[in-house]
Order: C-alpha cells, then sequence, then structure tokens
C-alpha cells in the first residue's frame, strides 16, 4: 500500500504574478513558453521574456521586482 503525505499545496505562482498584476490595474498577463514565459497584454508589449524553467524558480518578490522594474522602464498604457 502506498502512503501519501499531507501536502499543503502551493499556490500556482503565475496565477499569483498574474493577480498582482491585476492588483496594480495592469492589462498584462504571465504566460508560459516553451522553457520561458512571456508578458501579454496592453501594458506588456515592449517587457521582456523570462527565461527560467519554472515560474516557481522565482520567489512572488522576484516576480514582483520584474513587474516593477517593466513598468518603470517602460510605463503602463
Amino acid at each position: 500500500m502506498l502512503k501519501t503525505r499531507n501536502r499543503t499545496a502551493t499556490p500556482n505562482r503565475v496565477a499569483q504574478v498574474n493577480a498582482h498584476l491585476k492588483s496594480l490595474g495592469l492589462d498584462a498577463t504571465l504566460r508560459r513558453g516553451a522553457g520561458y514565459y512571456y508578458w501579454t497584454g496592453k501594458d506588456a508589449w515592449q517587457w521582456s521574456s523570462e527565461y527560467v524553467y519554472r515560474a516557481s524558480d522565482l520567489t512572488l518578490d522576484e516576480w514582483k521586482s520584474i513587474v516593477a522594474k517593466h513598468v518603470r522602464d517602460h510605463g503602463s498604457r
């Protein structure tokens, strides 16, 4: 018989980043590509892709810093 451990599910990092974008009022979404993540939406058209294997390879705070840098460098709408 297989034993299973009770695990606390960690929220999906992409969903967390997208919720953060929404809370900032940005029209931007993080999406998964093949070996990278990219941004879509009116506010994100100049933002660069992020080359990480898994979104969870970066903490939510690291993703928030990336968003802040993009907004600072390119503005929004």
